[in-house]
């Protein structure tokens, strides 16, 4: 157990009394679920400090090789990646999510726990049988009729990302560019893809087509099952639709990093996977676990074979084009 001589913030006190402390920028009710099992399992402590993913490595940085986590959990792969480029975690080193998460997804740092699909929804009074990849959405018989997610966030960064691997860095542009110019009108970026969302259900609202994720969709037909949005999964050029998700991973900090693992690997087995993936109405990273009952009907689509490494290589090329293309 971690023993502190001098607790300076209420963050190292409390953690000071636990077995393994997480830091976490998913919702406490969402992960609590599964600490409660993990802790009848084992007998530990867990204790959960929930904050955004830019405190979190502003925490890991700051407290170095005295913070009190153990373990990292964070909704996508770019904050992921800027915790290893920070150098605030360690190898996670897990034969069982080599083993049983999908290859694309497990970096040397970091294992994806669930995963969702950035793609198209769109009103379903509207054809969208003539929308198959992303490259068809720039065209410009789309046009007035799509709205967007700000670029700042890291969920159109890591798609973005994928556009400029797979079309080239031309080819991502003119991508891009053809999106834009198909936009619904100067208000159509947006802050929330519940937002988005939420617009293309108004009679007579800004959008018709638009680009988020999975979950947002899966979350709001939750709260009603008759919405009038569809969701179609987009090719790439060389392959499926584009994926990201929450990924978790061991810090250096930690003094426990074999309870952190193991407390990793619990998340991945079947029922904190299957709690986990409905919660947040993503789909499970382990890739022996089926979907939640009410996204089962998305589990045909084809996802992208591209490593989530390979993508992140691109991440500062995508940000170069957004500003480019004065994307905001």
């Amino acid at each position: 157990m971690k023993s502190l001589l001098i607790c300076t913030l209420l963050t190292f006190c409390t953690s000071a009394l636990a077995d393994l402390t997480l830091y976490s920028d998913r919702p406490e009710e969402k992960i609590q679920p599964i600490v409660d099992a993990f802790q009848e399992q084992t007998g530990e402590t867990v204790i959960i400090n929930t904050m955004s993913a830019t405190e979190i490595e502003e925490a890991l940085v700051t407290e170095g090789a005295n913070s009190p986590a153990d373990v990292a959990i964070v909704k996508d792969m770019i904050y992921g990646d800027n915790l290893v480029r920070s150098g605030v975690m360690q190898s996670l080193n897990s034969d069982f999510a080599k083993e049983n998460v999908r290859a694309i997804m497990v970096s040397e740092y970091w294992t994806a726990i669930t995963f969702r699909a950035r793609t198209l929804v769109y009103d379903k009074n509207y054809d969208v049988s003539e929308i198959n990849t992303y490259e068809d959405l720039a065209n410009p018989k789309y046009a007035g009729l799509v709205c967007l997610r700000t670029s700042k966030s890291t969920y159109n960064q890591a798609l973005g990302a994928e556009l400029v691997a797979s079309y080239g860095e031309e080819g991502a542009f003119d991508i891009l560019n053809g999106w834009l110019n198909n936009q619904a009108d100067l208000t159509s970026i947006y802050s929330s893809d519940t937002t988005l969302i939420e617009d293309i259900t108004l009679q007579n609202g800004t959008c018709t087509l638009g680009m988020v994720n999975s979950y947002y969709l899966g979350l709001l037909t939750l709260k009603d099952p008759d919405i009038p949005v569809g969701i179609k999964f987009l090719q790439m050029k060389d392959g499926g639709v584009h994926t990201n998700g929450i990924v978790a991973g061991i810090t250096a900090s930690s003094d426990n990093p074999e309870l952190a693992r193991q407390f990793i690997e619990f998340m991945l087995t079947e029922d904190p996977q299957k709690s986990f993936s409905l919660a947040n109405q993503d789909f499970p990273a382990n890739k022996n676990i089926s979907f939640p009952d009410n996204i089962s009907a998305w589990s045909t689509f084809e996802a992208s074979e591209r490593n989530w490494n390979d993508t992140l290589d691109s991440v500062e090329i995508a940000k170069d084009l957004f500003e480019e293309l004065d994307y905001l």
